[in-house]
C-alpha cells in the first residue's frame, strides 16, 4: 500500500475517532443539562415561587425538555395580572422566566393610607399616611390585612364576590370611565361611571351581561345627556332607569 494512501487512511481514522469523541462529549454534556436553577425576573405582585409553580417547570428536569410554550400559557392563565412572559434557557442549568405585570387597576383607603391592588385583591403597594394613589377607588368590606405582594384579607369571610365584580369591571368597555365601585356588600354592589351614572348590580350573577347592557344604555342620548342617572341592573332584561335632568 502506497505511503500517501496509508497516511490518508490514518487521517480519516483519526478524524472519525475525533468526531465520535466530540459527539459523545456533546451528548454527555446535554444529558447533564438539568434545570437546577430557575430564576424569575420582573415580578412584583407575585412571588418567584408562585410564578414557578404556575409555570409547571420542575427543578432538576432535563433542560431541553422544558415545554416553554406550555409554561407561558399556564402562567398567563393562572396569573391574571401577568400580560407577557418570556422563558429562556441558559446552559448548563438555568431557566429564566421573565414576566411583565399589568399596573394595579384599583385603590382603597384604609385608615390614613391608600392601598393599590389588582382584581385578584393582590396588593401592589401601600402609600402610608397618604390618600394619593393610582386606580379606580373601591369601597371594600372591613379589611384585616393589606400587605404588599399578598392578597387583601377581610375581617370576616372570603368575600369572593369582590374579585368577581372587579374582574368584570376591569374587562368592561366602561372601565376607563368608572370612578368608584362599592363592594361593601354583594346585594348592594354598584359602581359610578363618569361621576354621575350609578349602576346598581343587584348581586353578582350575570354581572358581565349587566355591564354590557349598561354600556348600551349609556350610549342612548337621553341617558348620556342627563345631569345624572341611576340604572338598576338587577334584571338585565328589565333595566330600570331613573334620570335626573
Amino acid at each position: 500500500m502506497p505511503n500517501n494512501v496509508r497516511k490518508l487512511k490514518g487521517v480519516l481514522i483519526a478524524s472519525v475517532a475525533l468526531l465520535i469523541v466530540l459527539c459523545t462529549a456533546i451528548v454527555l454534556f446535554f444529558a447533564f443539562c438539568r434545570a437546577d436553577n430557575i430564576d424569575v425576573v420582573g415580578c412584583e405582585l407575585y412571588s418567584s415561587e408562585e410564578i414557578i409553580e404556575a409555570s409547571g417547570i420542575k427543578e432538576g428536569v432535563f433542560l431541553f425538555s422544558v415545554d416553554r410554550d406550555g409554561a407561558v400559557d399556564s402562567i398567563l392563565h393562572k396569573c391574571s395580572v401577568v400580560h407577557d412572559v418570556v422563558i429562556s434557557l441558559k446552559l448548563p442549568n438555568k431557566v429564566i422566566i421573565s414576566v411583565k405585570e399589568d399596573e394595579p387597576g384599583f385603590k382603597t383607603k384604609i385608615g390614613v393610607s391608600t392601598v393599590m391592588f389588582d382584581c385578584e385583591l393582590r396588593v401592589a403597594s401601600v402609600n402610608q399616611n397618604s390618600h394619593d394613589g393610582e386606580g379606580v377607588e373601591v369601597l371594600l368590606p372591613e379589611v384585616r390585612t393589606a400587605i404588599g405582594g399578598e392578597r387583601i384579607e377581610f375581617a370576616s369571610g372570603e368575600y369572593t364576590y369582590v374579585s368577581k365584580i372587579l374582574e368584570a369591571v376591569a374587562k368592561s368597555s366602561l372601565f376607563d370611565r368608572v370612578t368608584t365601585i362599592d363592594c361593601t356588600s354583594a346585594i348592594g354592589a354598584n359602581c359610578v361611571v363618569d361621576g354621575k351614572f350609578t349602576l346598581i348590580f343587584g348581586g353578582v350573577s350575570d354581572i358581565d351581561l349587566k355591564l354590557e347592557v349598561a354600556a348600551a344604555y349609556l350610549g342612548i342620548e337621553r341617558v348620556s345627556s342627563a345631569v345624572s342617572a341611576t340604572l338598576d341592573l338587577t334584571s338585565p332584561k328589565e333595566v330600570i332607569v331613573t334620570i335626573n335632568d
